[in-house]
């Protein structure tokens, strides 16, 4: 949050807050440690959530705002059944490539 201070035309101080984020992360929250089954749909566009903070754990709700962290939009070429990566960590977004696996208790 920052803070600005101005005199206001009565001679009194007038402040005024802005938020500027909502917090910024260095790296993604990992949401689950197991893939997500999802179904997609031939032509659809998707938002894969790329911070970890929707309650879908896959797709993005819009929580990564002000994370500085966008999601990764694609469009399914085909009809098909998909495991979604929810670590993030992932070397092949946004499926799963077993990276999960391999992380720590502390990521």
């Amino acid at each position: 949050m920052l803070r600005h201070a101005q005199v206001c035309y009565t001679g009194g101080l007038e402040f005024t807050f802005t938020l500027l984020e909502k917090f910024k992360m260095d790296k993604p929250k990992v949401a689950a440690c197991f893939p997500k089954q999802v179904e997609l749909e031939a032509g659809k566009n998707y938002a894969y959530c790329t911070c970890g903070l929707s309650a879908d754990g896959a797709l993005c709700d819009g929580s990564h705002k002000g994370t500085g962290f966008t999601p990764n939009v694609f469009k399914a070429e085909a009809d098909e059944t998909v495991w979604m990566c929810q670590c993030k960590q992932t070397g092949n977004a946004p499926k799963c490539d077993g990276t999960h696996k391999s992380l720590d208790a502390d990521d």
